[in-house]
């Protein structure tokens, strides 16, 4: 493959990166942690928190989530924890 075919196989191969992009739906990001990723202590916490900076950030094409909880550690996980389903971290 010469050089002029190597730049057109990469257009080729963006165009339809693009055309599979836009078509998709939201990526979801889950911001995990303590009263830091809560936003404990902010004025305006729904707009301040690092996840909602992070959600301005990225842009309408990401969906952040603020999972924070204040106090919660690695030490009393197993009486803090998501009570939903452990097995899947």
């Amino acid at each position: 493959m010469n050089f002029n075919q190597g730049k057109i196989y990469w257009i080729w191969v963006l165009l339809f990166a693009n055309l599979v992009c836009s078509n998709a739906q939201k990526i979801k990001i889950a911001c995990v942690g303590n009263s830091v990723t809560y936003g404990m202590g902010i004025q305006d916490r729904a707009e301040q928190s690092y996840p909602a900076q992070l959600q301005q950030l990225l842009g309408e094409d990401f969906e952040v989530a603020n999972f924070g909880h204040s106090g919660a550690t690695m030490l009393n996980w197993q009486t803090k924890g998501p009570k939903s389903n452990r097995n899947i971290l």
